[in-house]
């Protein structure tokens, strides 16, 4: 049983690329929350950071930072085949963790991490952004309501920017994006999909897929449509082409990213984000504040989180990685022998 433990809580952040500084901004103006540590690899990108947020106390080994500094909670926002060897230091001394998605890598791995806090008594959360997003939170209110009936389809496309994708292509794209959507089809539908067949197209220079479609077969005729591409070309000032659109018995309800803010300006068109880590008049906003927020008042009240939990990381990378394999393979794939549940 967890303890409950005093505010303000005092929290560190391992991994300084763009999520990991918005996990640091959101940090460090949240109140109870005292942002203590940060650690980065890239020692000029550490220094910047922590200037810019006025933190002292910074490593550049997160065994270290965790060996050193007394932390309650901590958010892991390392490359994604990192992630066990990062975390796992902090698991064993007592520290509640928020581990980016996806959890891991492997299923292996992301069980490993559940397994560890599990034995250590401290909470492990996956970084399941999108299930605090606002508008997703309505939406799964009005389903469990029953607004929309039976839930019967849904459908989610994410175009990203094709800048993005020889970045991100250090992991299969199921793993990096498509996750997402996966993730929410699984909530929204309530079930655990039967079989997943998923269709890969590659660019020119024969690198990971740009393009991913992957259809999710769920009992009782229900299925989930994914379409994940990178292809959004970068002049044209759009940083995520995003929409989640449910079909029920009864009802359709359709949400889109980034927004409803543009701008027209001289220097061109933007859809500045309103949704996820908005930042503005000094203040970070949005679904991540509220994924973090929730996530410290959990620790705080010593409450196993229940909005996204380390066994809904272990499902999200084990569709992600049937997903790809059914991509590479050309063929469908059963995923009655691959559910690791307890």
């Amino acid at each position: 049983m967890v303890s409950a433990m005093r505010w303000p809580l005092r929290v560190g952040v391992v991994g300084l690329g763009s999520w990991g500084v918005e996990h640091a901004r959101a940090w460090a103006g949240m109140p109870g929350i005292q942002l203590t540590a940060l650690c980065e690899q890239d020692e000029p990108r550490l220094r910047q950071v922590a200037g810019e947020l006025g933190i002292e106390s910074t490593f550049a080994s997160a065994e270290a930072l965790a060996r050193e500094v007394g932390l309650d909670l901590v958010s892991i926002v390392t490359h994604e085949a990192d992630r066990l060897a990062v975390t796992l230091p902090f698991i064993e001394r007592g520290v509640h963790v928020l581990v980016e998605k996806p959890l891991a890598v492997t299923l292996e791995d992301a069980t490993a991490l559940r397994d560890a806090g599990i034995a250590n008594d401290v909470y492990v959360m996956p970084g399941h952004v999108l299930r605090f997003d606002a508008r997703l939170v309505g939406l799964k209110a009005e389903v469990q309501r029953g607004s929309l009936g039976e839930v019967r389809s849904v459908y989610a496309r994410r175009l990203i920017p094709r800048s993005r994708h020889s970045k991100y292509s250090r992991t299969h794209p199921a793993l990096v994006a498509a996750i997402h959507d996966y993730d929410l089809a699984r909530w929204l539908i309530a079930a655990e999909p039967l079989a997943v067949t998923s269709h890969a197209l590659h660019p020119t220079d024969g690198s990971a897929p740009d393009i991913l479609w992957s259809t999710f077969e769920f009992p009782d005729e229900r299925v989930a449509v994914v379409e994940n591409a990178w292809v959004i070309p970068d002049e044209a000032g759009v940083w995520l082409e995003a929409e989640l659109e449910v079909i029920g018995s009864e009802g359709i309800a359709r949400v889109r990213l980034p927004g409803d803010l543009s701008f027209w300006l001289s220097s061109g068109h933007a859809l500045p984000d309103t949704t996820l880590v908005p930042f503005g008049l000094g203040t970070a906003m949005g679904a991540l504040r509220d994924e973090l927020s929730y996530f410290a008042t959990c620790v705080a009240r010593g409450v196993e989180p229940d909005r996204v939990t380390a066994d809904d990381g272990i499902e999200a990378v084990r569709l992600a990685l049937a997903a790809a394999d059914s991509g590479a393979r050309k063929a469908r794939v059963d995923l009655a022998d691959r559910d690791v549940r307890r």
